[in-house]
């Protein structure tokens, strides 16, 4: 899930001091990498990221309620017919 677009070296520092993750989609980026690992790229390497389009990682909630068995998931059941 993406948060707010990251455009400047700036707000990359702002996302290091507060120990967030970011996100590049569309590259070798796309998982969650720290911000403060992104900030010891090259500086070309960090351009390139920012006008691709950076965003800082936000975690997606989990669903909430009981898990589906996995007979429920594979669409198989337990019972002989």
């Amino acid at each position: 899930m993406n948060g707010n677009q990251i455009t400047t070296l700036s707000e990359l520092d702002l996302a290091r001091t507060m120990r967030l993750c970011v996100i590049v989609p569309g590259t070798v980026f796309n998982k969650p990498r720290p911000a403060a690992f992104v900030m010891n790229l090259q500086g070309y390497i960090i351009y390139r990221l920012l006008l691709k389009g950076m965003f800082v990682y936000v975690k997606e909630p989990k669903p909430e309620g009981p898990k589906p068995m996995t007979w429920q998931l594979k669409g198989k059941s337990c019972q002989k017919n």
